[in-house]
C-alpha cells in the first residue's frame, strides 16, 4: 500500500456506553450568555451532514488498486482519509453557533474561527487543520481553476468514480446527488487526473467559513464537516462524555461500487449496461390468444349478470309506478264522489232555506194584517 504518514494518532473518545450523556451540562458548560443561548436555539434543529468513511485497503487490494493511491500517498491525504470514524453532533453544533470570526490587520480577510466548547475556548484556522491532518499548505484553492462542468456519474471509469465518491461523501460533502458531478465534483477530479495537487486545508477551512455565514440565511439547514470537527475537538481534548458519538455510514468500497452499477467480471471491473439488458420474453401467442378469451368471457359474463341486475331494477320500479298510479286513480274516484255528495247535500240544503224563509215572510205578513 502507499505509505501512510508516519505521525502517530492520538487515541480517540469514543465514550463509556454505560455513562449516559449529560446533555444539559454540556449546554450549560458551553452557552455562557444569553447572546450564546439565543443563537444555539436557533441551530439547534440543523443537520450535520453524514459522512461516509473510506475503505482504503480496499482501494489498496489486489481486486481494486485504484489508480490514484501514489496521488494519496504524495499529497499527504491517506492519514487524512483515515481518521475514525466518529461525530459528535451536538459538539459539532456548538462549534458552529459559537463560532466567530477573527480577521487579518486589514479587517478584510479571515484567519481563523474563535469557537467555545465545555468552558475551554480554541482557535480553528488553516495552521491547526495542517498540523493535525499532516496536510499541505500548498497547491490549488480555486474549485473553479478548471472551468465550469456538470455532468452525471455514469460517464466516470471505476477509479474516477471511487474518486467522486470519496470527494462527495468526505473531502467536499454534497450532502445527497452522489450520481451527479457538480462544479466542485470536477475541480477535484481534474487535479488528481493531471497531477496538481488541490490545498486541501485552505479548501476546508474557506467551507468551515462559509457554514458560518450561511446561518443567519435561509440557504442553509445542515453544516459540513462534522468528523473532521469532532477529531480536532479530541485533539484539543475537549471532553466528549457530554455527547453520544455517532459513527459513520458504511465505507466507500466494494458495495458502493455494486450500487453505482459496477460489476467484477474475469478480474475487471465493469459497469453494467442497463439498456443491454434483453427486454422481458413476451409469451407464446397461442396463450395470449387465450389469455384474451378467457378475459372476454369473464367480461361478457359479468356485462349480462350487469345487465339483468339493471333489467330486474327497472321492472320493479315499473311496478312500483303502476301501484301509484292505481292508488291515485282511487283517490281522484273518491274525490269526485265527495264532491258528487256534498253538491247534493248543498242542494238539498238550500231548498229547505228557501221553504223557511218563506214561512216566516207569510206568518209575518198575518200579524201586520191583524
Amino acid at each position: 500500500m502507499a505509505k501512510q504518514a508516519n505521525k502517530k494518532r492520538k487515541a480517540v473518545q469514543t465514550g463509556d456506553s454505560s455513562i449516559r450523556p449529560n446533555l444539559a451540562l454540556l449546554f450549560q458548560k458551553s452557552l455562557k450568555t444569553p447572546e450564546m443561548r439565543a443563537r444555539f436555539s436557533f441551530v439547534k434543529d440543523f443537520e450535520v451532514r453524514r459522512e461516509r468513511a473510506i475503505d482504503l485497503d480496499f482501494l489498496n487490494s489486489e481486486r481494486f488498486l485504484f489508480r490514484y493511491l501514489d496521488r494519496l500517498s504524495e499529497w499527504n491525504l491517506i492519514f487524512f482519509l483515515s481518521i475514525p470514524d466518529i461525530r459528535y453532533k451536538q459538539m459539532v453544533l456548538l462549534f458552529y453557533s459559537n463560532a466567530r470570526f477573527i480577521h487579518d490587520e486589514t479587517k478584510t480577510e479571515i484567519i481563523g474561527i474563535e469557537s467555545f466548547i465545555l468552558g475551554k475556548k480554541f482557535v480553528v484556522n488553516v495552521a491547526l487543520l495542517e498540523s493535525i491532518f499532516e496536510l499541505k499548505d500548498e497547491g490549488l484553492e480555486d474549485e473553479r481553476h478548471f472551468g465550469t462542468f456538470t455532468g452525471r456519474a455514469l460517464t466516470l471509469d471505476v477509479h474516477d468514480r471511487v474518486l467522486h465518491l470519496m470527494v462527495s461523501w468526505f473531502i467536499r460533502p454534497s450532502g445527497g446527488k452522489y450520481s451527479h458531478i457538480r462544479q466542485t465534483d470536477h475541480f477535484w477530479l481534474e487535479c488528481f487526473r493531471r497531477g496538481e495537487c488541490p490545498n486541501v486545508p485552505k479548501i476546508i477551512f474557506a467551507e468551515i467559513v462559509n457554514n458560518i455565514k450561511l446561518i443567519d440565511t435561509n440557504e442553509l439547514k445542515s453544516f459540513t464537516y462534522g468528523t473532521i470537527l469532532s477529531y480536532i475537538f479530541n485533539d484539543l481534548g475537549i471532553d466528549f462524555t457530554y455527547d453520544s458519538p455517532e459513527p459513520r455510514k458504511t465505507k466507500i468500497g466494494e458495495s458502493s461500487l455494486r450500487k453505482s452499477g459496477f460489476t467484477y467480471v474475469n478480474d475487471v471491473w465493469e459497469r453494467v449496461d442497463r439498456e443491454a439488458v434483453p427486454p422481458p420474453v413476451a409469451p407464446p401467442p397461442q396463450v395470449q390468444v387465450a389469455n384474451n378469451e378467457a378475459l372476454t368471457a369473464l367480461i361478457t359474463e359479468r356485462f349480462n349478470a350487469l345487465d339483468t341486475s339493471i333489467a330486474s331494477g327497472f321492472t320493479a320500479m315499473d311496478n312500483r309506478l303502476k301501484n301509484v298510479e292505481d292508488r291515485l286513480h282511487t283517490l281522484e274516484t273518491s274525490h269526485s264522489n265527495l264532491d258528487l255528495s256534498f253538491s247534493t247535500l248543498y242542494g238539498q240544503w238550500t231548498k229547505f232555506h228557501h221553504s223557511q224563509v218563506k214561512s216566516d215572510d207569510d206568518t209575518s205578513d198575518d200579524d201586520d194584517e191583524a
